[in-house]
């Protein structure tokens, strides 16, 4: 199977799709916002792994938005420990707007398609979509090596005060 594929395919659809929202929203901002949209009570932590954000970066793109007035931070019902994120009016009409452009984008992108190829991809997709959790998440903690990991201390030189004589 060649995957090369899927990319190849992405690149055509997406190809010349730039939203001209009058919010003008980063990439990043406005799937931030999708992701709250299709995964609501989430912690902080999920946004950030899934925008592709460490925790400070991720802090300070919730501000902005906050106070941009998009999203609003709320304590979790069960635990006031933890944080998550909730759109606002205006932040729920963001993701609308998006949606809506990119539902006429991709009728311009399909037009040539038949109803049977149409029928064809709407079936490719759901399959994807069904296999997609059985894969591992491409978005892996952001963490460096703990100082006293094995790996890490074989990089480590010793101190010069530490050498021997």
């Amino acid at each position: 199977m060649d995957f090369n594929i899927l990319h190849q395919f992405a690149d055509r659809v997406l190809k010349d799709f730039a939203p001209h929202m009058e919010h003008r929203l980063r990439p990043r901002e406005v799937h931030l916002l999708m992701m709250i949209d299709k995964e609501p009570d989430k912690p902080l932590r999920f946004y950030a792994r899934h925008v592709g954000l460490e925790r400070g970066s991720f802090t300070y793109l919730t501000e902005v938005m906050e106070h941009r007035g998009y999203v609003i931070r709320k304590e979790d019902t069960q635990d006031r420990r933890k944080k998550t994120l909730e759109l606002t009016d205006l932040g729920r009409q963001v993701i609308q707007d998006a949606k809506n452009e990119m539902e006429q984008h991709l009728e311009r992108v399909f037009e040539p398609f038949t109803d049977a190829e149409r029928e064809d991809l709407k079936r490719a997709m759901d399959t994807i979509e069904r296999l997609l959790p059985k894969l591992p998440n491409p978005h892996p903690r952001h963490r460096r090596p703990h100082r006293h990991h094995p790996d890490h201390r074989a990089d480590r030189r010793p101190h010069p005060r530490h050498e021997e004589e």
